[in-house]
């Protein structure tokens, strides 16, 4: 029975091409989220012009000409609806709140788009459920409804789990080619009970246990998911120390495992932030609250705040609320004020592509390379000695055909094309 665990999990599956992935999510979650009258999953993007573009599209539920319909209600969005859309800070929300936040948007039954191409189909406002990739892309599951309306805490708490999840196998399906065992962090078999950790981050004690506990809550929240399907959800956050996935892998002799991959939430910046600053403040200044980002972070509710309270420190910001409204400012087509100008955060370029030539230790070495650690710090990171990571990047360059650094940073980062590139 399809319920939101069963959607989380769905989100981690590696097979198939991104339109696949994306049609297996629609259907899956169509019954859940339809408010009897439909689901439409799509890829889209910003514009140069400040509009969208919209690529794969699926509907479950329903009407024929659903499709149609949204594709050119998209087609005729202004600058400011796509933005507000597209580019303001939230997660889930529906047009209506948005509408209500922009003083010439304010009554939806005014909307001359929406009069013309959405009402006679007897759709009135839209749930929107976003996913941000990097460069002005993303997922998005629209929920058409037949009544204007707010989203019930309850609801929105819900899917906003599921949503992390979802951007979570997004990121993971960019970072790897296959499900499979290798390069994982630490490898679980259910039938045996042992925990392999490779991981030199996971072999303390404490960590071991603790992704014992964690592998024991996604468990429960497989039982628990019809009965309660927050309390379910809440087991099961969307990283591991905000930068590890849990996910299901079948091997090639068909047994089952559950393995942690590394998947972090990349974010760049130019001002002088920890990686795990970076991460806080981006998902808050997207609109998401502390609670929230603990969640999809895998950190507790007080490590996200002192976070949040170094990186406003650092940014000359005085709360989440300025964060907030920057992000919006930038967001916005036409913003004199750039990410790059002044700093602050945006999602990297792609994921990092670790080949898989490349044993685990010279992963682990291309992985601090890229965060620009020089062979030093790395030594030290890795209780090594620095001519022993020399040798580790020599042996990486010679693998990869190339002679630098600077190339290696770019072989990591590479993504190749991707939608209406």
């Amino acid at each position: 029975m399809s319920n939101a665990v069963t959607a989380a999990h769905t989100a981690y599956m590696l097979d198939g091409n991104d339109g696949e992935w994306l049609e297996r999510l629609t259907e899956l979650m169509g019954p859940m989220l339809s408010r009897g009258r439909g689901l439409l999953g799509y890829r889209w993007r910003r514009s140069a012009d400040g509009g969208v573009r919209v690529g794969e599209l699926y509907v479950a539920g329903g009407k024929p000409g659903d499709e149609e319909m949204l594709r050119e209600l998209i087609a005729n969005l202004d600058t400011t609806r796509a933005s507000l859309a597209y580019g303001a800070p939230y997660s889930f929300r529906s047009l209506s709140e948005i509408a209500q936040e922009h003083p010439t948007l304010s009554d939806l039954t005014d909307d001359r788009d929406m009069q013309r191409i959405a009402h006679d189909r007897e759709v009135v406002d839209f749930e929107m459920l976003r996913v941000d990739e990097s460069d002005g892309r993303g997922w998005m599951f629209t929920v058409l409804r037949t009544e204007v309306g707010g989203i019930v805490a309850p609801r929105r708490a819900l899917w906003d789990r599921v949503r992390a999840h979802i951007a979570a196998g997004a990121r993971l399906r960019m970072r790897l080619a296959k499900p499979d065992l290798d390069g994982a962090g630490a490898v679980y078999d259910p039938t045996s009970g042992r925990l392999d950790v490779n991981s030199s981050e996971m072999r303390t004690k404490a960590r071991r246990r603790r992704l014992l506990e964690l592998i024991e809550a996604r468990r429960h929240a497989e039982e628990l998911a019809e009965k309660n399907p927050l309390e379910a959800m809440d087991l099961w956050q969307g990283l591991v120390d905000g930068r590890w996935s849990l996910l299901d892998v079948v091997d090639t002799d068909g047994r089952a495992f559950t393995v942690l991959k590394e998947n972090p939430l990349q974010v760049r910046s130019r001002a002088a932030l920890s990686e795990r600053e970076r991460q806080v403040a981006f998902l808050v200044g997207r609109g998401h609250h502390v609670k929230l980002v603990a969640y999809e972070l895998g950190l507790t509710a007080s490590t996200v705040r002192s976070q949040l309270r170094s990186a406003l420190r650092k940014l000359n910001l005085e709360d989440r609320s300025a964060l907030c409204r920057l992000v919006a400012d930038m967001s916005q087509a036409g913003a004199a004020t750039r990410v790059e100008d002044v700093g602050v955060l945006a999602l990297a370029k792609a994921p990092l592509k670790i080949p898989e030539s490349l044993t685990d230790a010279e992963r682990e070495v291309a992985q601090l390379v890229y965060k620009g650690l020089t062979n030093g710090d790395i030594a030290r990171t890795r209780s090594t000695t620095t001519h022993t990571v020399a040798n580790q990047l020599a042996t990486i360059y010679r693998k990869l055909d190339i002679s630098s650094r600077d190339e290696l940073m770019q072989c990591l980062a590479g993504s190749g094309e991707s939608f209406m590139s």
